[in-house]
């Protein structure tokens, strides 16, 4: 499982870094490894979790190349937000896990999320309760239901990766007028004017 981006509480890291805890305090081993991919500013809050054999910081220095290889080396994306944060919002990491055709993790009450996957990848997340339980029980997700996910997200990754492409998308969405779909012509700069 990994989780990118900022230790946000928003982003239920409190969460994650509890169900280690939890699961460390139990001398248990979860099914699933963690790979934490956090900002450099972040990898003390990283390490201070990583203290169990099955958690690892990842370094995805700050190219968005070594962020989606470090995105593509994972078997699942740990995107149990806060429901009182994200509610009906929506977070660039979920398209992105898509096109790379990995299964995502997610609260119940990220409606905004659970939208989009139910209309462009249905079954290709997990979703639970957003307690210290379900977090824990994420981190020992039995293989046939991640298998399950996995293959609705590697299913559903063509569609996400279209999606990527901004003009496509807009005009899925209704915001962009069909004669807007094709990219205008390129116009002819003006000379420059010398003063």
């Amino acid at each position: 499982i990994g989780f990118f981006g900022s230790a946000f509480g928003s982003k239920g890291f409190e969460r994650l870094a509890a169900a280690v805890r939890s699961q460390l305090a139990d001398g248990r081993v979860p099914r699933c490894r963690l790979r934490l991919a956090l900002p450099p500013q972040q990898r003390h809050l990283a390490r201070a979790v990583a203290l169990a054999p099955w958690v690892e910081v990842v370094d995805v220095g700050t190219s968005n190349e070594d962020y989606l290889r470090a995105m593509a080396a994972v078997d699942a994306v740990w995107t149990f937000y806060d429901p009182g944060h994200y509610g009906q919002k929506m977070s660039g990491i979920v398209p992105e896990a898509l096109a790379l055709g990995k299964p995502l993790l997610v609260a119940e009450g990220c409606q905004g999320i659970v939208d989009f996957l139910e209309h462009h990848a249905p079954g290709s997340y997990v979703v639970g309760p957003y307690d210290a339980r379900t977090a824990r029980a994420l981190l020992d997700l039995d293989p046939a239901t991640l298998a399950r996910a996995g293959q609705c997200a590697r299913q559903h990754a063509p569609i996400a990766r279209s999606l990527k492409d901004m003009e496509r998308y807009l005009a899925v969405c209704g915001l962009l007028g069909a004669e807007r779909a094709v990219p205008p012509a390129p116009a002819e700069a003006p000379a420059p004017q010398v003063a």
